[in-house]
């Protein structure tokens, strides 16, 4: 396995990656926290199941 030096750490390509992945997903969680504070909105991402869909589920 190849081991890369970043920033003083050494790491394989696959934990380089997922660091990454980590990193822009915090920052992503900044932008929308931030977005929704000056909306002041529901900005619509999250849809929440309603109490029939949820009934139907428990029928499973």
């Amino acid at each position: 396995t190849r081991r890369y030096r970043i920033q003083q750490f050494d790491v394989t390509g696959y934990e380089a990656a997922a660091q990454v992945s980590e990193h822009v997903a915090y920052h992503l969680g900044q932008i929308i926290y931030v977005t929704k504070l000056k909306r002041a909105k529901d900005l619509g991402f999250t849809r929440l199941p309603s109490a029939a869909s949820k009934a139907d589920e428990r029928k499973l």
